[in-house]
């Protein structure tokens, strides 16, 4: 695999960011457990489904409608921690709870800068529990 190069980027109050090029798929898959751990699924419909063959066998069986709007700071801070790699050159030795911490203790005007910036990467947005683009 060619090795991308990392996206650095610098805020408009002149704060520093490393992301990762790409969602890797240990973000994507906690991203989606987190929206799977709200989901309703009727497996009736599930069994029936796959039964008929159905191409993406499930996935009208599976319900999202009730998602509570916390959601969203979940998979935000899921995907924080997944693609900010340093935060004024600070990896804060690979600990991602601590990069999160001080990616949150920004103004909030750089933290949505910096989801911006990683919606642009991931190709759309990080808050589709169907992993449809917007």
């Amino acid at each position: 695999m060619t090795k991308r190069e990392n996206v650095k980027i610098t805020t408009p109050e002149g704060t520093a960011i490393e992301l990762k090029p790409y969602l890797d798929a240990r973000t994507s898959q906690a991203n989606k457990g987190i929206y799977l751990s709200y989901a309703k699924v009727n497996m009736k419909q599930a069994i029936a489904d796959a039964q008929a063959g159905k191409e993406a066998s499930g996935a009208d069986a599976v319900n999202f409608d009730d998602l509570p709007a916390s959601v969203m700071t979940e998979v935000k801070n899921s995907t924080i921690r997944g693609m900010v790699l340093s935060v004024d050159g600070n990896s804060f030795d690979g600990d991602k709870d601590q990069i999160l911490d001080a990616v949150l203790d920004l103004p909030e005007s750089e933290y949505d800068f910096i989801q911006s910036e990683i919606d642009k990467i991931v190709g759309g947005t990080t808050l589709d529990p169907k992993d449809e683009q917007k």
